[in-house]
């Protein structure tokens, strides 16, 4: 009776949600240890933001939400809203550029609050953003990545951000993106921050090798490690024809040679010479190979 293979069960949505997630190249784990920077020092990410904020819109309450963006979040740049994007290089982070995505209407709302504290309400029929609203969009990113930068690598130093004329692709696993939610009485404005994963500190992936295990196996412990290998003394080759003719039970000349080789697998290792020692062959080094 033949037994039928049980069908392997699938993991469902919320088992696989618990399972841990392993990062298998250098640049995810890289990412994954900026993330769990940026986790472990939420608290501090907000009041900064807040803090900025608060110097850029006076006299208004408010408070500030963050929420890290892995997966479902990283879209926002393939909705249909008119959306400015905006680089900026970091010199704590070797001139990576972090980039900031913010919905037009955001922009405007951050300008209402700037320049009369209350958010205006009017309909905007305009594609464009006025000059003001670009500058105050600009600035608005340049306080807040500054504040950051700070607060994650001490450098105060940062060039002004430039708009780009067109959204830009993020390249998967180098940036940490979170969404940046300021929460009024009755509105919110949110937008998006990408900060590139150099701009924070990096745990090697394994601990510095001293000189003596930098050296090649074969210079440092190739003396631990059994191998098989073989002494050659006669090779040659044969085609189709002549192996039909042995099987046949024909002879074929060979000749011994002078030097033997010492091979393991298919690199040749030594020459030497083979010799009879107390009844028995025995090889002997003459040569190594450089």
């Amino acid at each position: 009776m033949i037994k039928k293979k049980k069908p392997r069960e699938l993991i469902s949505g919320e088992n696989a949600a618990m399972l841990q997630i392993f990062p298998l190249t250098r640049d995810q784990r890289c990412q994954q240890q900026a993330v769990k920077i940026f986790s472990e020092s939420k608290t501090e990410f907000r009041e900064v933001l807040h803090t900025t904020l608060s110097q850029l819109i006076s006299g208004l309450n408010f408070e500030v939400e963050l929420a890290l963006c892995q997966g479902w979040g990283t879209d926002f740049l393939s909705t249909e809203a008119d959306k400015l994007m905006m680089s900026c290089e970091l010199p704590a982070a070797n001139n990576a550029k972090a980039y900031m995505a913010i919905e037009h209407m955001a922009v405007r709302h951050l300008a209402d609050l700037c320049l009369g504290g209350r958010i205006s309400h009017q309909e905007v029929s305009r594609n464009e953003l006025t000059v003001t609203e670009l500058r105050i969009a600009i600035r608005t990113f340049n306080r807040l990545l500054a504040g950051l930068q700070e607060l994650i690598s001490g450098h105060k130093s940062l060039p002004m951000a430039q708009p780009l004329k067109q959204l830009q692709a993020l390249k998967p696993f180098s940036y940490v993106i979170f969404k940046v939610r300021m929460l009024l009485d009755e509105e919110i404005i949110s937008w998006f921050l990408n900060l590139p994963v150099g701009l924070f500190p990096q745990v090697a992936d394994s601990p510095a090798l001293s000189e003596s295990q930098q050296l090649p196996l074969l210079q440092t412990q190739w003396q631990q490690f059994p191998v098989r290998g073989r002494v050659v003394m006669a090779e040659k080759k044969v085609n189709v024809r002549q192996l039909q003719q042995l099987l046949q039970g024909e002879f074929m000349p060979v000749s011994l040679q002078d030097i033997a080789s010492f091979r393991l697998g298919g690199k040749q290792l030594f020459s030497g010479k083979v010799a009879q020692e107390d009844g028995q062959l025995a090889f002997q080094v003459t040569q190594t190979q450089e």
